[in-house]
This record gives structure tokens, C-alpha cells and sequence, in this order.
């Protein structure tokens, strides 16, 4: 019996997609700042043609939902057309750090919103063809969920805890 490969390559590539509020207030937009927003076709193109067929990338939810439950799709679909056209298999990061700013990512309200945008993505993905899609739902919500556990203080707590503590750095940067 012949094993199947669940990614079409051994090597998998990746493209930085954060899109985080620094401390500061500032966004980064690092698919705008590396280039890979303007150059998605020739960056698909030169990880087809090194025989890397699968892929990480990441959709910027903050550009896609400027208002409640209206997607603007303008983003992600030059992305996801690139990667059709260059036979890709992608895994497609939804929340890399980044989320519409009038959210509170402590609150209910945020996975409410979450599963309503995952689910929009899902349906149109589908509609544009894809048959066996991959998702990374979030990327680094583990990693604060690890540092609020280790810590003994709640998600919520950790809003007002001492500015010397492990994870405060991290409830900061989650709230801007």
C-alpha cells in the first residue's frame, strides 16, 4: 500500500503574517512590509519552482473586517487566486497576532467573532474551488494561554497584573 502524503512536498515554506499593534500603537503589517502583498505571484512562483508545493500564509483580519460581519475580501483573494494558479497547497493562518481593533481578545465577544470570520473564510474558499483546504485557526494564542496558565492568574486578571510579571508584556500586547 502506498502511503499518502497529507502536504503535497516534504519542505514547507512560510511567509511572515503578522499584523499586531506593537505597544506603542502602531500596526505591523508584515505581508505589506516584506513586499509578499504586492509580489504573491512571484513568491508562489519561485516556492513552485524549488519544488515547495506547500505553504503557510496568513489572511489580515483586521483589513478583511473593518466592520462587524462585513468582509471586504480584497486582501486575501489576490492570495488565494496566486495560489491556485501556481498549484499550491497553503495553509492558510486566519488570526496571526492580528485582530479588528475594536475587539478585546479577553472577551466572549471575541470568539464570537473569531468563529464568524473562520467560518466566512471557510465558505469562501470553498466557493472559489478549493476542495481539501488547511487552516491554522490562530498562531500564537497557545503560547499566551501557556504564559496565563504557568503564571496562576486568570485571563482576565492578567489585564492588571505588575508590569515586572511574565506575562504582562504579552496582555499588553494583545490589548493594543
Amino acid at each position: 500500500m502506498k502511503r499518502q502524503d497529507i502536504f503535497e512536498s516534504f519542505l514547507l515554506a512560510g511567509f511572515e503574517c503578522s499584523s499586531h499593534r506593537r505597544n506603542d500603537g502602531r500596526r505591523l503589517d508584515l505581508l505589506n512590509a516584506t513586499g509578499h502583498e504586492r509580489w504573491v505571484t512571484r513568491d508562489y512562483q519561485q516556492m513552485s519552482a524549488m519544488g515547495i508545493r506547500s505553504i503557510r500564509d496568513g489572511l489580515r483580519w483586521h483589513l478583511i473586517e473593518t466592520r462587524p460581519g462585513h468582509y471586504d475580501w480584497s486582501s486575501f483573494l489576490p492570495m488565494l487566486r496566486a495560489a491556485q494558479a501556481c498549484d499550491l497547497q497553503v495553509i492558510w493562518d486566519l488570526c496571526h497576532y492580528g485582530y479588528p481593533d475594536d475587539l478585546d481578545i479577553w472577551r466572549p465577544a471575541f470568539v464570537e467573532r473569531f468563529a464568524k470570520f473562520c467560518a466566512a473564510v471557510a465558505r469562501l474558499i470553498r466557493e472559489e474551488g478549493i476542495e481539501h483546504p488547511f487552516y491554522s485557526p490562530s498562531m500564537k494564542f497557545r503560547f499566551g494561554a501557556g504564559r496565563v496558565g504557568r503564571s496562576g492568574i486568570s485571563i482576565h486578571q492578567s489585564r492588571d497584573v505588575d508590569s515586572n510579571s511574565s506575562i504582562s508584556w504579552y496582555a499588553r500586547a494583545l490589548r493594543r
